[in-house]
This record gives structure tokens, sequence and C-alpha cells, in this order.
């Protein structure tokens, strides 16, 4: 049920912005980030105050758990921001996935019962992402931040089997946002390698 916590960190803040390749030897794992985007670690985000309200009790105490959130995040803007902030959200977990169907399958039953104003616009879906087979969904929420604001927001989730692992890739931004800020965001997802 973690897999949903990336959401979070639309809203969230973060450190100061990196242009380059992440490299994670620990999973094995690199990325690209757009120029002048922001990272944010695991621990970064677990720091943040949890002012967003997802319109479920127990989407909320997940989120605010110790375990919650993904070990990196990579947004667009500085925050504060006046809106939702594009991001791409990758979390790893330990276990092994059978039927990748199946799983995001759940996952989209899931979402679908714990968002407001929740809408599957497609999957759940067989495909690749990058390198990877993955399965994903798309759908759009909504979320108020600071007890008052309410945001609309568009996120594709991805699920990618990696042997006795697995890793979730969420990618999110305004359901208006730019074909350039949609293009930036899915190339930072598919640059997702190997590491050699």
């Amino acid at each position: 049920m973690r897999i949903l916590f990336s959401i979070l960190t639309i809203l969230a803040l973060v450190t100061p912005a990196h242009s380059e390749t992440f490299r994670f030897p620990e999973i094995g794992l690199s990325f690209a980030g757009p120029d002048g985007w922001r990272i944010m670690s695991g621990d970064e985000f677990r720091a943040l105050p949890n002012s967003t309200d997802f319109g479920s009790d127990q989407l909320n105490r997940i989120i605010a758990s110790e375990d919650g959130g993904p070990f990196l995040s990579l947004i667009k803007y500085p925050m504060p921001y006046p809106g939702v902030n594009p991001g791409i959200h990758l979390t790893w977990y330990a276990g092994k996935i059978i039927d990748l169907k199946a799983a995001i399958t759940n996952v989209e039953a899931f979402v679908s019962g714990a968002l407001d104003d929740y809408r599957l616009i497609d999957g759940p879906a067989l495909g690749r992402l990058g390198e990877f087979d993955s399965a994903h969904i798309t759908y759009s929420y909504s979320a108020v931040a600071s007890g008052a604001v309410q945001y609309a927001i568009a996120e594709t989730m991805w699920i990618v089997p990696m042997g006795d692992n697995y890793l979730t890739v969420a990618i999110g931004a305004a359901p208006d946002a730019d074909d350039t800020t949609t293009s930036e965001v899915r190339s930072a997802a598919d640059s997702i390698r190997r590491l050699e």
C-alpha cells in the first residue's frame, strides 16, 4: 500500500537543485534528471510536515507512517509552489512480483478507493518503462493542501519487477500541464537504467 506515497511530494518542500545522472549502487540503478529540477531523499521526504489530505483516513495514516514515502523524489520547481509541482517519485520494495498484471490491478483497486475524485484514464496495462518490463495505470484525483486549496493531479504509476524486489515509479503533474513538462517527466522515468 506504500506504493501511493509518491503523491505527497508533489506538494512538498525540497532540497537545493541538482542536474545530473543519479546513481544508486545499492539497488543497481541510475536515472537522468532534467536540468534545474530538485532532488529529495526518502529521509528528507519523511521529515516534511504532512499538510496534504488525500480524502482517505487510511491513506493519510499510511503516508504519515515512518516507513512511508519514496526513497527518491525529483520535482521541477522550488517549494512552496502555488499549484501541483511536476515530479517523478521512485520507491524500492522487497518482494517478488509473480503476476505483474494482478499486481497493477490490485494497485488500481486500492487507489480507486483511497483517493478523492479518482478517475482511471488508462490501464491497468502491461508494457515497458525504459529497458524494463512493467505494468502501469494512469489516473487523476484531487488532494487538499494546507487544509484549504484543492488541486487536481494526473499521475501515471508503474510497477517494475527487479528479481526478488520491485520498483514503483510515479510521475505526476497538473492535468493541464504543458507538453514540455509532460515530456520532461516521462523522459526522466524512461531514463531508468541498470548500472553497468
